[in-house]
This record gives C-alpha cells, sequence and structure tokens, in this order.
C-alpha cells in the first residue's frame, strides 16, 4: 500500500480567483478601462528595504466595479529562477473601482469588446502569470510595467501616449 503522506506536492496554480465560484462570470465582464495603479507607500515585508508601494492593474467592469490583476508575492512557494524569492499569485473582483489606498492611476482606454477573460488569456497564454518576486517581495512595478507594454503590443491598449505616460511614473 503506498504510504499517503509520500505524495508528490500538488503544483503551484498562481493564477486564483477570489472569490473562486465567480470565476465564470468575472471572465465574461466586458473591461471599460484599465487602470494602471501605485498604492501608498509601506514598510517592506521584512522591514529591511525601507518603504515600498504596491502596482497592480485594475480592469474597470462598471461604474464601481473591477477585476484587479493583482501580481503579489506568495511568500509561500520558492522561487525557481530568482534565488530566495517566491511564486506570485493574481486576481480579484471587487465591488470598487480602485482600493482607498491608491495615490496616483492612469488610465489606458482598451479595443472595443475586450473581456476579463481574454485579457487573462492573453496572460495565461504568454506565460505572464509565471513571475517571481525577490526575497524581499520586490517586483510588482516591473511586472506592470512589462504588461502596459505587453497590452500595446498585443492591441489591447490602444495609446502609446498613455503606455508610455503609465511605464514612466
Amino acid at each position: 500500500m503506498a504510504n499517503p503522506w509520500n505524495q508528490a506536492p500538488k503544483a503551484f496554480n498562481p493564477v486564483c480567483y477570489v472569490p473562486s465560484f465567480r470565476k465564470q462570470n468575472l471572465s465574461a465582464l466586458p473591461v471599460k478601462v484599465i487602470w494602471v495603479a501605485a498604492h501608498q507607500k509601506t514598510v517592506g515585508r521584512t522591514g529591511k528595504s525601507g518603504f515600498t508601494n504596491h502596482w497592480c492593474l485594475y480592469l474597470q467592469t462598471g461604474d464601481k466595479a473591477s477585476v484587479r490583476i493583482d501580481c503579489q508575492p506568495s511568500y509561500s512557494v520558492p522561487g525557481t529562477v530568482v534565488q530566495g524569492g517566491s511564486k506570485a499569485n493574481i486576481i480579484s473582483e471587487l465591488d470598487y473601482e480602485m482600493s482607498y489606498d491608491v495615490t496616483k492611476s492612469i488610465k489606458l482606454d482598451v479595443r472595443t469588446g475586450l473581456n476579463v477573460g481574454s485579457v487573462i488569456n492573453l496572460l495565461l497564454t504568454h506565460g505572464h502569470h509565471k513571475y517571481e518576486f525577490t526575497a524581499h517581495g520586490v517586483g510588482c512595478r516591473k511586472w506592470v510595467s512589462d504588461q502596459v507594454e505587453f497590452f500595446y503590443r498585443q492591441g489591447v491598449a490602444g495609446s502609446k501616449a498613455q503606455c508610455g505616460t503609465a511605464k514612466d511614473v
């Protein structure tokens, strides 16, 4: 008889929908605009790296609703590329446009007919969900900046000027 305690760990899936039972509904929601957002500065996880701010993307789906693509370190799943780092987690539904602690936001106009599922699938198809953070949890701004450029190249975000502003902040 096989030892049940000696099983291989379950593969890490960084794409987590919160709440999970809304995955299908979230995928179908239309995206009106993408917001590139910086949150207020806080002390880093280890306290050693000083103050840092967190960056994420908000896919606005209604007047007071959005889906946040929030690439954050898991801290529980070690990185395989970044020595001492950790794998990332993403995606949650919100009943507001952006979090209260957003200090700066840049609007990206999007192509007509875009929905949350197509944005997520685009990221997954190109492996953008397999991001790793440093041991200090640094990397969200780089990830967001890379996605802005990627969205422009893929025709998701239509304004080169808006994308340039979002990357230069």
